[in-house]
């Protein structure tokens, strides 16, 4: 399923500028992310989060790539499967897509890419990047549906859970 953007599509860059970085940032994001769901349904290495937000004067697709020492215990095996992740995003041709219908929305996609299982001895980078693809295919079929919807953030405080509480039992 290729589309015509796809075709003239540009390297995705991780620069400083593309990595989600702040505590306010990273605390809002992980209170309003979504998941990434693989279109085949099969369990993989690499597991992805979304949100969106106003844009603002930022760039319109950022990144956060997260390889823990719970789940790879060596450091240079996080490092090599971070750099196998940065270049996956970089050689992903859906990536620029998902930019384009940001900046179109003008909005700000943030991405969240997380080795999710302890990966295999035998992973290869191949199979981290064909699970990114997976992922940046099915992000790109949700922004295009959700394109003509309003922008609402969601936020998961715990003040608006009691008050939704106190209503229904004041009803």
């Amino acid at each position: 399923m290729k589309s015509s953007l796809s075709q003239v599509a540009k390297p995705v860059l991780l620069d400083r500028s593309r990595t989600l970085r702040g505590l306010r940032d990273i605390e809002w994001f992980l209170q309003t992310k979504r998941p990434i769901r693989s279109l085949s349904g099969i369990k993989m290495q690499i597991s992805g989060a979304w949100s969106k937000r106003p844009i603002g004067d930022l760039e319109p697709i950022q990144f956060l790539l997260l390889v823990s020492k719970r789940s790879v215990k060596e450091a240079n095996d996080r490092n090599q499967l971070r750099r196998w992740m940065r270049e996956a995003v970089r050689n992903t041709s859906e990536f620029y897509e998902i930019e384009l219908l940001a900046k179109k929305s003008e909005s700000q996609v943030i991405i969240m890419l997380r080795a999710s299982n302890p990966p295999s001895k035998n992973i290869q980078f191949h199979s981290i990047s064909n699970e990114i693809r997976d992922l940046a295919q099915n992000l790109v079929l949700k922004l295009s549906s959700i394109e003509t919807q309003p922008l609402v953030l969601r936020t998961k405080s715990k003040a608006s859970n009691t008050v939704q509480k106190d209503s229904k039992s004041t009803n």
